[in-house]
């Protein structure tokens, strides 16, 4: 790090807050101004690993060695031992990997990305940190296999979308691959997965209709999505498909101190972040808000 980076860097780790952190950078980040884009060695507990720290989701791993760490501690209490699979659908960096690599040290990965160069520096970075235990699939998820246009914005990879404006031509244009979940679980060593992130910017709906073979057999254990127009169709269209299949569905609430689950059975919420969690995991008479701490005990 330069002597900048690291001022912000320890300033920002020293607070005592659990969360919060993430939000301050991004209002202080100016002061940093445009990182280098060239590929950076970054430590990742007793190994180094390779990341593009220019944009957003870099920026952040670099100086606070974490990116979304409310939907990393709500993944993690999920994740109790090897057996365990992650699908990382939306893998981008691979940060949210790493972050679980380190929570479960024996988990198995399946990262989804289908920018080419981003699937190659994860592919090299989870030799390092779990070698034979990973997969790199450099596609997207969706329910038909097809050859789509992925719009990649100049200063934030985490943002590249197949759903987009054509006339916006400050994006980069990228052609990848979409497979089904079907394709990919045939392709895969390590089957099905318990436990699954989704984050591929407006496409996430696809995404839950290609897994619902393996919500039909209620193999996850919990699914965790974004969404981020509010509680609208396409929100319930998704909340639908996993009720039916026997989960329930909650908003990742957050807050400085401490993360929650809120149930969606009888309020709402401006949460952009959810899960949704297989029913039998769940206290039958448990309504409102749940803390993690209570889940993990009745997920064992």
């Amino acid at each position: 790090m330069t002597a900048k980076e690291r001022v912000v860097s320890v300033c920002l780790r020293m607070l005592p807050v659990k969360h919060g952190k993430h939000r301050l950078l991004d209002k202080f980040s100016r002061l940093l101004g445009r990182l280098d884009p060239s590929l950076r060695r970054v430590r990742e507990g007793r190994h180094e690993i390779l990341l593009d720290v220019s944009d957003l989701i870099g920026r952040h791993y670099l100086l606070l060695g974490s990116f979304d760490p409310e939907v990393v501690d709500v993944l993690s209490t999920f994740a109790t031992g090897a057996e365990e699979v992650f699908w990382d659908v939306g893998a981008n960096k691979g940060v949210i990997c790493y972050q679980i690599l380190r929570r479960v040290p024996g988990i198995r990965v399946v990262a989804f990305e289908p920018q080419r160069r981003l699937a190659e520096v994860v592919r090299h970075n989870l030799e390092s940190l779990c070698p034979g235990r990973f997969e790199v699939v450099a596609a997207g998820l969706g329910e038909v296999a097809a050859e789509l246009e992925l719009a990649v914005p100049p200063d934030n990879t985490g943002k590249a979308s197949l759903h987009f404006d054509p006339n916006d031509s400050a994006c980069r244009k990228e052609s990848v691959r979409i497979l089904t979940a079907d394709d990919a679980v045939r392709k895969s060593e390590f089957g099905w997965p318990s436990i699954v992130k989704v984050d591929v910017e407006g496409h996430e709906p696809e995404v839950l209709r290609s897994l619902e073979p393996a919500l039909c057999e209620a193999v996850p254990k919990a699914v965790v999505f974004e969404h981020l127009d509010g509680l609208d169709d396409r929100f319930r269209a998704m909340r639908d498909l996993l009720i039916a299949r026997g989960y329930g569905v909650f908003a990742i609430e957050k807050s400085p101190l401490v993360t929650v689950l809120r149930s969606l059975d009888t309020t709402t919420s401006s949460a952009t972040d959810f899960v949704g969690v297989r029913k039998d995991l769940l206290d039958p008479g448990r309504r409102g808000t749940i803390s993690l701490r209570e889940l993990k005990r009745s997920s064992g």
